[in-house]
C-alpha cells in the first residue's frame, strides 16, 4: 500500500439526536508532520442539546451560546475538505453529521473525497481508545474533537508504518480504568467508633442526647 503521508485527521462531537455538531477538530498533516491544528466550537441549531451527548463530550448550551453556527464555520474551514484524503476514527460518524449539517443549513460542499479513510475498521472495529492505548499514543482528553483528531492522524501514520499494536496490553489498561472508576463509584465504609469508659462518661454528663445517659 502507497504511503499517505499528507492528510487531514476529521472528528466531530454532535450535540443531539439530530447530529447537530457542536465541535469540530482538524489536525492537518503534510509529510508526516502535524503543520495545523484547528478546534472550534459550533452553536447547534437553538443551541439545543441532548443529555445523553453532553454527558459523553461535556460540551453544553453555556459552552457554544456565543459561538458561530455550522454555516458561518465551514465557511472559515471548508477549504481544508476540499481535495484532501480525509481520516477518521469510525467515518460512517464523522461523514453522516457533516451531511446533516450540510442539509440543515443547505450547503452544497464541493471537492469533498470520499468516503474518508477509516482507522475504527482497518482496525477491526476497535475503539479510538482501544487503539491508542495499543500504539502507546496518549489520549488525554478523549471526546474533546481535536484530541480525537490528532489521536487518529497518529493512529493512521501507526498503521501505515507497519506498527504492531498490543491489543493485550490495551485490555490490560481498559481494564484497570474500569476498576478504578469502580472503587471511585462505591461508597466507602463508615468507620466504626469505639470509645473508652472515661470518654462514655464524658459523654453522658455533657451531652443532653447522649444514649449513655
Amino acid at each position: 500500500m502507497k504511503k499517505i503521508n499528507t492528510f487531514v485527521a476529521v472528528d466531530v462531537e454532535t450535540a443531539n439526536n439530530r447530529e447537530m455538531i457542536c465541535q469540530i477538530g482538524l489536525v492537518v498533516v503534510k509529510d508526516g508532520e502535524i503543520i495545523e491544528r484547528i478546534s472550534r466550537y459550533i452553536q447547534p441549531p437553538g443551541n439545543k442539546y441532548d443529555k445523553m451527548p453532553m454527558n459523553k463530550h461535556h460540551i453544553t448550551p453555556e459552552i457554544t451560546k456565543d459561538c458561530p453556527t455550522f454555516d458561518v464555520v465551514w465557511e472559515e474551514i471548508g477549504h481544508y475538505f476540499v481535495g484532501a484524503t480525509l481520516v477518521a476514527h469510525n467515518r460512517f460518524t464523522e461523514e453522516r453529521a457533516l451531511q446533516k449539517n450540510f442539509d440543515e443549513y443547505g450547503i452544497m460542499p464541493m471537492g469533498i473525497i470520499m468516503p474518508f479513510v477509516c482507522t475504527c475498521q482497518l482496525h477491526d472495529g476497535r475503539g479510538l481508545k482501544e487503539v491508542c492505548y495499543a500504539y502507546d499514543i496518549p489520549i488525554e482528553k478523549h471526546h474533546d474533537a481535536l484530541c480525537d483528531a490528532e489521536c487518529c492522524a497518529f493512529c493512521w501514520m501507526c498503521y501505515q508504518e507497519g506498527v504492531i499494536p498490543n491489543y493485550e496490553k490495551a485490555a490490560q489498561m481498559i481494564a484497570l480504568e474500569k476498576e478504578k472508576k469502580k472503587f471511585r463509584s462505591e461508597p466507602l465504609p463508615k468507620p466504626k467508633v469505639v470509645l473508652t469508659p472515661e470518654q462514655v462518661d464524658l459523654y453522658a454528663r455533657y451531652s443532653p442526647d447522649s444514649p449513655f445517659a
